[in-house]
């Protein structure tokens, strides 16, 4: 999982709510993302700031993926820590594209990307970090430079749909709107800055609460050795 640490997101992405209470979102965020790479079965690593090297976010994540090579791994599937509706039925299918030699590609509504799939082999480190990060003409490139090395008759990106992404104060109510989870319907309560009663707010004292920060610290740049 690459994304920075919940504190770092916080001072990036604020969703206008407290800063304390903005750390407990990207805290539960990136929980989820975690708990959803451990449910795949696949080995993970996290990469965070305290680890990251390089002036810009394709720099960083280039270098990411080349610590990954230097451990002896020749496939990686890549996902960031804000894509809560992503699911071990796509890892998996991500996983057994790579295992096909085919490489992979999650699209956010945004024209980012939630999940990169990539083979050692025809791995550009170059292009890649060159690429329009952060971008919406992201999704775009990177799909045709994934193509590259590939032999197109035999072999393809996988498309596996598009995901929301959560970034803004937005995104979060569209999250809460759509979840079955009580837990994100309590967070549009805090997000939207409404009063909550008693019984919900000793709802949010137990879910958010107790910060996850002093848990060991997760996995997370999911590697598909």
């Amino acid at each position: 999982m690459f994304s920075r640490s919940a504190q770092a997101e916080a001072e990036k992405k604020s969703f206008g709510v407290s800063k304390s209470d903005a750390i407990r979102i990207h805290e539960q965020l990136q929980l989820e993302t975690e708990q959803t790479i451990i449910a795949s079965g696949l080995p993970f690593i996290r990469s965070t700031e305290a680890t990251q090297r390089g002036n810009s976010f394709g720099q960083r994540l280039m270098n990411a993926v080349l610590d990954c090579w230097a451990k002896g791994y020749q496939k990686l599937i890549v996902v960031g820590g804000d894509t809560p509706e992503l699911s071990a039925a796509e890892i998996g299918r991500a996983y057994q594209a790579l295992q096909a030699g085919h490489t992979a590609v999650g699209n956010n509504f945004r024209g980012g990307s939630f999940l990169i799939g990539l083979q050692k082999d025809s791995f550009r480190q170059n292009e890649f970090a060159a690429l329009p990060w952060q971008t919406n003409h992201l999704g775009c490139a990177l799909k045709k430079e994934l193509s590259v090395g590939l032999d197109l008759d035999t072999q393809e990106v996988l498309l596996l749909g598009y995901r929301a992404d959560c970034n803004l104060h937005f995104d979060l109510i569209q999250l809460a709107k759509r979840s079955a989870s009580s837990l994100w319907t309590l967070l549009l309560f805090v997000s939207a800055g409404r009063v909550c009663d008693s019984e919900t707010s000793l709802g949010l004292v137990s879910r958010f609460g107790e910060s996850t920060t002093s848990r060991g610290p997760p996995a997370g740049m999911l590697l598909a050795a």
